[in-house]
């Protein structure tokens, strides 16, 4: 699905990025930003495709998140982040 090659291909920029400037005191770890404005159900990725990603990041990028900032969620993302 396009938001899989999307995400994939974000990360992979991103974490080149990170490791080009390595030698700089940067540790390789990337901030995850997800912001909710507007969010709805009617526009959220379908819930296989979530799944996937997850799938993803966590058997291809298992290091490489350094902190995660969710903006605005609603109140489900916000009982599930509590729940990980």
């Amino acid at each position: 699905e396009d938001t899989m090659l999307h995400t994939v291909y974000c990360i992979e920029r991103a974490a080149a990025c990170a490791d080009r400037s390595q030698g700089k005191a940067a540790d390789g770890k990337l901030t995850l930003l997800i912001d909710f404005n507007g969010y709805s159900r009617r526009n959220r990725p379908k819930l296989r495709t979530l799944k996937a990603i997850a799938r993803v990041l966590q058997d291809h990028y298992p290091e490489r998140l350094g902190r995660a900032i969710l903006v605005n969620p609603p109140v489900q993302v916000i009982a599930l982040w509590r729940s990980l």
